[in-house]
């Protein structure tokens, strides 16, 4: 997906918002802002952009999100629970938002002891009416292309939730 088609979704997931009388609130991990900034790229964006977290370590976690220290011991941080949990927690205390979370690994450090590679991604959005969808991916390349791919996913996936792109199309 090219930054034409990144400026199209978040051309649609702005009108789709406004039309619903809605807001977008984001949590997002590894994707470091980058989905954020890409929202905010769009004039008008504070018609329907509520903001966002970066919530990078564990602690923050913690202390943004909703999530417990027993969640992340009993699943880890880059895990489909914990990014459903953390949408559906931001969207308890925002109910004029949909609320979407990504946790996700870009990079391994050298000796880590995770089995997880990077690329994992669990991504969920929670909308109207509690519905929560989780999704995972796999993506490939250097911390940066990984980062880039959880960004364009994460549009995509959003825009294709909230109903401003039909499932499957651009």
């Amino acid at each position: 997906m090219g930054e034409l088609d990144s400026l199209y979704l978040v051309e649609r997931i702005g009108e789709k918002l406004k039309e619903c009388g809605q807001k977008l609130f984001i949590i997002e991990t590894a994707a470091g802002g980058l989905i954020s900034a890409s929202l905010v790229s769009c004039p008008g964006a504070s018609e329907w952009y509520e903001g966002g977290v970066i919530p990078y370590s564990n602690i923050a976690k913690t202390k943004f999100t909703g999530v417990t220290a027993g969640d992340l011991e009993m699943h880890g941080a880059v895990n489909k629970d914990i990014a459903g949990l953390m949408a559906f927690w931001s969207r308890e205390d925002m109910p004029h938002c949909v609320t979407f979370a990504e946790t996700s690994l870009s990079y391994k450090r050298p000796g880590a002891r995770s089995v997880k590679e990077p690329g994992l991604s669990y991504m969920a959005v929670a909308s109207a009416y509690n519905k929560l969808v989780t999704k995972s991916f796999q993506f490939s390349g250097d911390r940066y292309a990984i980062m880039q791919e959880i960004t364009e996913q994460a549009l995509l996936f959003i825009a294709e939730e909230i109903g401003a792109v039909e499932k499957g199309n651009k």
